[in-house]
């Protein structure tokens, strides 16, 4: 690949481990050609998210280093939209995310905060299927009406199934709700990341979206992009070349990358 960039990034504002100039200076060690900040926008239930005064101190932290190192590396200001926060800002990008359900009384409930977490809600609402599909609606929704630049672990209710622990994919109902999720992202203009976070050595199958889901996006020629969700600066480029390896045994040429202040289609190549 000719260039490198990662779009979802978490700093110090929120649950990362490293300043804004730590990720940059790390980045630009790396050769990264952009560089973006996705910080968790305020959630007043989430205590992970940006608070307000730190979101205030966040862009204004991207805009002087954006400025500082503008000769090094393109800076963007971004954000990590849950579905419940429902920001419109006038950003660079927005990611798109779901993190959490709420019940019929309003209750908010966590599906990637803990395992332990996780099983509480599943206990809530009775049984998985319950869950997945009020996550799969809320990112529908998100898509239609939210309608985010970038859709952020668009699967992520599988984080704690990777090893088929509480239901399988191949199941009718989940390819179903799947096939109705990859019809909103054809219908829209959102890309779709393909998330390395959770990806390692022992499982380099352990990513968002599933190499099903993959496989149907790259059939519609829907959109990609690669991002890490780096919640430390080393994790910028984590797993980021393996997976774009991968994506070309899925017959992937192509990514974009926002370079020069637009999404553009970047050869894998």
């Amino acid at each position: 690949m000719k260039y490198i960039s990662n779009l979802h990034t978490h700093t110090t504002y929120c649950d990362g481990k490293n300043t804004i100039e730590e990720n940059i200076l790390y980045a630009i060690e790396k050769n990264f050609i952009s560089l973006g900040f996705s910080g968790h926008s305020y959630l007043q239930f989430d205590n992970s998210s940006m608070s307000i005064e730190n979101t205030i101190k966040y862009f204004e932290d991207i805009k002087k280093f954006k400025e500082i190192y503008k000769d090094k590396i393109q800076i963007y200001s971004g954000i990590e939209a849950d579905y419940y926060s429902n920001i419109n800002a006038n950003l660079d990008y927005r990611i798109g995310s779901v993190h959490f359900i709420k019940d019929d009384n309003n209750n908010y409930f966590p599906i990637d905060a803990s395992k332990q977490n996780f099983e509480n809600t599943l206990k809530h609402f009775g049984n998985i299927k319950e869950v997945i599909l009020r996550y799969y609606n809320n990112v529908i929704d998100m898509i239609n009406n939210q309608k985010p630049d970038i859709i952020g672990h668009l699967d992520l209710i599988r984080k704690y199934n990777f090893n088929k622990e509480y239901f399988t994919e191949e199941e009718d109902w989940y390819i179903e709700k799947i096939n109705e999720v990859i019809e909103a992202i054809k219908n829209s203009n959102s890309i779709v990341e393909i998330n390395t976070r959770k990806m390692n050595k022992d499982n380099l199958n352990a990513h968002y979206p599933s190499t099903y889901t993959i496989k149907k996006l790259l059939k519609l020629n829907i959109h990609i992009t690669i991002n890490t969700d780096a919640h430390s600066a080393n994790a910028l480029d984590y797993f980021y070349y393996e997976m774009a390896e991968k994506l070309k045994t899925l017959g992937c040429t192509k990514i974009k990358m926002l370079i020069d202040n637009s999404f553009k289609d970047i050869s894998l190549n």
